[in-house]
């Protein structure tokens, strides 16, 4: 019992080593400590800036437990669209991200260069009956219209003022 408990030890400090300060809280979740786990759950679920919340969902993802997990999926229909690089993007694609983090070998949750309303409503699909058949996620909302990234469009002086509902309904 001593030997393992100086392994668990050594590999915790080896971890803690190799990862960065702020994946240090994750590295000590994925050694059991379900704390680190619920605090992030809950930032995630009170984070209201969609740039936090990003950021969040990325780190829920490096903690990668069945409650992470949970919480990602659970929230696959959110609606929210951010500024991120000059686009406007969906939180939805960040989800995707980070549950590619927990599961890399997962051909529907890498990302995709995906063009039109058509194709990213399919790719959501996919995610969406993924999710169900493994953890049997269920929404009680539907699916939001489909959205991925797309850049800002500029405008002149004189122009008509943009509006993004435009852009944002599809065809």
């Amino acid at each position: 019992m001593k030997t393992r408990t100086t392994f668990l030890l050594v590999a915790a400090v080896l971890l803690m080593q190799l990862s960065s300060c702020q994946d240090a809280s994750s590295t000590k979740q994925k050694l059991g400590n379900t704390e680190v786990s619920r605090n992030a759950i809950d930032a995630y679920q009170n984070e209201k800036d969609p740039d936090k919340k990003a950021e969040l969902a990325k780190r829920l993802g490096r903690i990668g437990d069945a409650a992470c997990v949970a919480t990602l999926a659970a929230d696959m229909r959110t609606p929210v669209i951010y500024l991120k690089g000059g686009g406007l993007q969906s939180l939805r694609i960040d989800i995707i991200e980070a549950l590619s983090e927990v599961y890399p070998n997962v051909s529907v949750l890498r990302r995709r260069d995906v063009h039109g309303f058509e194709e990213i409503d399919q790719w959501y699909d996919e995610v969406e009956k993924w999710l169900v058949r493994r953890f049997g996620t269920q929404w009680n909302t539907p699916r939001p219209k489909p959205f991925a990234w797309l850049p800002i469009p500029t405008s002149k002086p004189g122009d008509r003022p943009i509006d993004l509902t435009d852009i944002l309904t599809p065809p």
